[in-house]
């Protein structure tokens, strides 16, 4: 049971003259009694009001803090935002610069290899023209000698005698030739 004015105010001076003590020393007794219940009961409200202050400070500091906790998180996440944003941006102009250069190294290889095609196709060519005009002149002697051979009997001719074998190897070259 708390001691505050109702259980003082309940306690009537008859029940304690009952027990032989003086009507004024009792009464002095619960006045003193009484005062410092009051006084305390006040005490008791004040602290209880500053209580309740420091409680709703507590809670408004709460909620201030909150909104800077999360004024601070919002602006962390949009700083973030922008971050990914802009990383996402550069990979996207890297990634474009890089197949840019790609396609302009693989333009510039086809252009070679075409050019080393045409150039080796245009070799191969002065190649075969040449091995086809050395046989033609390669027949063309070997013909003049034949015919040479055939009008020995008319003039003898003013060169010197050609060897026995040199059919055969104008005949070898010609084949080694027409192999290339």
């Amino acid at each position: 049971m708390p001691l505050d004015k109702a259980y003082f105010a309940g306690i009537s001076p008859e029940t304690i003259r009952g027990k032989f003590y003086r009507k004024s020393e009792i009464d002095a007794i619960l006045k003193e009694i009484a005062a410092r219940v009051e006084l305390q009961s006040s005490e008791n409200e004040l602290l209880s009001m500053k209580l309740k202050e420091a409680q709703n400070a507590l809670q408004e500091q709460t909620d201030g803090m909150n909104g800077v906790a999360q004024g601070i998180v919002s602006e962390a996440n949009e700083e973030a935002d922008r971050i990914l944003a802009d990383a996402k941006a550069e990979a996207e102009e890297l990634l474009a610069g890089a197949r840019e250069k790609s396609r302009g190294i693989i333009e510039a290889t086809m252009r070679q290899q075409e050019y080393a095609a045409a150039k080796i196709e245009e070799s191969y060519s002065a190649m075969k023209a040449q091995h086809e005009d050395c046989i033609s002149s390669i027949r063309a002697a070997w013909q003049e000698f034949l015919i040479g051979l055939d009008t020995e009997d008319e003039e003898p001719p003013a060169q010197a005698e050609t060897p026995p074998d040199l059919s055969e190897k104008v005949s070898a070259l010609a084949d080694a030739l027409n192999e290339i």
